[in-house]
């Protein structure tokens, strides 16, 4: 299985006082970028993300 690589932000949330991590994008080894639509943005929604060693870091 091949490795992706996922690209995070810290985005403001909607209420200005909170931040949110949110993932942008994911690309293949192979140089293929795809961009996540913001209303997938929120890393929260990604629960298989969390449970990995870098995602704690």
């Amino acid at each position: 299985m091949d490795k992706l690589r996922f690209d995070f932000e810290i985005k403001a949330a909607a209420d200005g006082k909170t931040n949110v991590l949110s993932v942008t994008s994911i690309a293949t080894p192979a140089g293929q970028v795809f961009a996540l639509p913001l209303e997938s943005q929120p890393a929260n929604l990604h629960p298989e993300l969390a449970k990995t060693p870098n995602y704690a870091k």
